[in-house]
């Protein structure tokens, strides 16, 4: 068995957690996404001084987390929605250091690409029901770890 590295195994363990992996998207129709930077941490009121406004994520959302993550307190850093037209591929910013590339597959689903630091950090597709989430993970400095959540709405 190959070694993972801990980004790649908790990569895949956000996918199994998160993972609706069934198709309610029909080949022609733009496909609506949300996008969530979500923040975990063991502070219960951490500060951030580029974002001061932080809000806990929705619990629904991070509830797979709890199960799965060693981090007891998950924050919604900041969400947005892009509308993708078939075929499409949209490239969204969600802060300074983050952003992802989503792609409108028809019905063969959603492509994604995560980057930090303008650095590629990880590549997928999957085939999601409307409402079901879609992530990828990683750590981040002091003990804390960051999670981008993609919503097909």
């Amino acid at each position: 068995m190959r070694n993972l590295s801990p980004l790649r195994l908790l990569s895949l363990c956000l996918l199994i957690a998160l993972g609706g992996l069934a198709v309610n998207v029909m080949a022609g129709d733009p496909m609506k996404v949300k996008m969530t930077l979500v923040w975990g941490t063991d502070e219960e009121n951490p500060k951030d001084p580029k974002n001061p406004n932080l809000k806990r994520a929705d619990p629904q959302m991070v509830e797979k987390f709890r199960e799965m993550c060693k981090w007891k307190h998950y924050f919604e850093v900041t969400n947005t929605v892009t509308t993708l037209a078939p075929h499409a591929t949209n490239r969204v910013r969600l802060s300074p250091k983050a952003e992802v590339e989503v792609s409108n597959l028809g019905s063969m689903g959603l492509a994604a690409k995560f980057y930090g630091e303008n650095k590629l950090i990880y590549e997928g597709k999957s085939k999601l029901e409307v409402g079901k989430h879609w992530g990828i993970a990683g750590g981040d400095k002091n003990a804390t770890a960051w999670f981008v959540v993609l919503t097909p709405l």
